[in-house]
């Protein structure tokens, strides 16, 4: 038996489903949506999603109810997006950057050196994905349709050891993955793939000694048990993906599929108005220790930046010529640039705008 009939047949046996059609449609029956993810509940990039599927029942009237699995507990994160598109479950949230092969054009919005603010990073992906068809297309032949996707502010490295300048990455064995396995390499560190929920356990054995990763998730994940010390880089951010099965996605009725569009992007509106507020709170726990171990925060000179840049120049760029069969790649790198100069400079005039999430 093939390892994916193997989990086919675990899974639904488990659930005690034969498919993931929307069998749930019958005339009185609520329209089941199964929601996977690696997160725990209480990440930050979960709170909005649990919110989600609340106020979907409540929108439709109880016609839709969204079951969630957490911590990876049906599906482990690597496997997600197969798990999603296979059918073997309805929805799921992937990272994008664990999916480079799969989705090479949805990569470029995990790209180091670029904007570290959550709200440019979404607004991009979002205005780029209207705007050239290729993205769509890519996430059509996989067999997924992209309802949305957080991104989870800037990337930071999360260690055992103070890490305060760029030469001490040399040698390091950091997890990462993707483009930000590739930035690291090019300055001598050792990218070991690990996925993020067990990045915890990788720690303790000593298979790594650093993490790619993101100082709101540090709490709910406990990391800091681990690993005591943080520092800013030019990292950028991480994608993530909210998925839905394309054929199950298609069978939905019109009126649900409206709903369902409309609160997921309500979800994000939701999620930005939290964000500068939540992170400022959770960067006091950890600087003060306060009902969590203490994390040590540190920053690289601009000349250690300034000399990454030299050594890993233009990402975007780069991206673009690994992908130009792809489509026209170079027109999407400068149009990315124009949209995170552009919204970068209304957010510091303006703030962030309260309906630009609107459904």
């Amino acid at each position: 038996m093939s390892i994916l009939k193997s989990l086919t047949v675990a899974i639904c046996g488990f659930l005690g489903l034969a498919s993931t059609a929307p069998a749930a449609m019958a005339q009185d029956a609520p329209i089941l949506i199964r929601y996977t993810t690696s997160q725990p509940p209480g990440s930050p990039t979960s709170a909005p999603v649990a919110w989600f599927g609340e106020e979907l029942e409540k929108r439709t009237n109880g016609r839709v109810k969204v079951q969630f699995f957490w911590g990876g507990a049906l599906v482990k994160s690597p496997d997600t997006l197969n798990a999603v598109a296979n059918g073997l479950v309805e929805m799921g949230k992937i990272y994008a950057l664990d999916f480079k092969g799969p989705l090479p054009l949805w990569n470029v919005g995990n790209q180091a050196f670029t904007s570290s603010d959550p709200y440019v990073s979404m607004m991009i992906q979002r205005t780029l994905r209207k705007e050239f068809p290729e993205f769509n297309a890519e996430t059509d032949r996989v067999g997924v349709i992209v309802l949305g996707g957080l991104s989870t502010g800037g990337a930071g490295l999360l260690s055992t050891k103070p890490i305060t300048k760029l030469s001490e990455l040399k040698g390091s064995k950091i997890r990462s993955v993707g483009a930000q396995a590739e930035a690291l390499k090019a300055v001598s560190a050792i990218p070991v793939s690990v996925p993020f929920a067990e990045v915890y356990e990788a720690f303790q054995h000593g298979v790594i000694d650093t993490s790619t990763n993101y100082e709101n998730s540090i709490i709910p994940y406990r990391y800091n048990e681990v690993a005591n010390n943080f520092t800013y880089v030019p990292l950028g951010q991480s994608v993530q993906g909210e998925i839905i099965n394309k054929a199950f996605w298609e069978k939905l009725p019109d009126d649900i599929k409206t709903v369902i569009q409309e609160t997921m992007d309500d979800m994000h509106l939701k999620y930005i108005q939290d964000y500068n507020l939540s992170a400022q709170e959770i960067h006091r726990k950890l600087a003060e220790g306060d009902g969590t171990p203490k994390v040590n925060f540190h920053e690289f000179s601009e000349e250690d930046i300034a000399e990454w840049k030299s050594i890993f120049p233009d990402p975007l760029a780069a991206w673009a010529k690994a992908n130009a069969k792809l489509g026209d790649t170079e027109a999407m790198a400068k149009r990315y640039r124009e949209l995170e100069e552009q919204l970068t400079a209304e957010v510091e005039a303006n703030g962030y705008p309260k309906d630009k999430f609107g459904g």
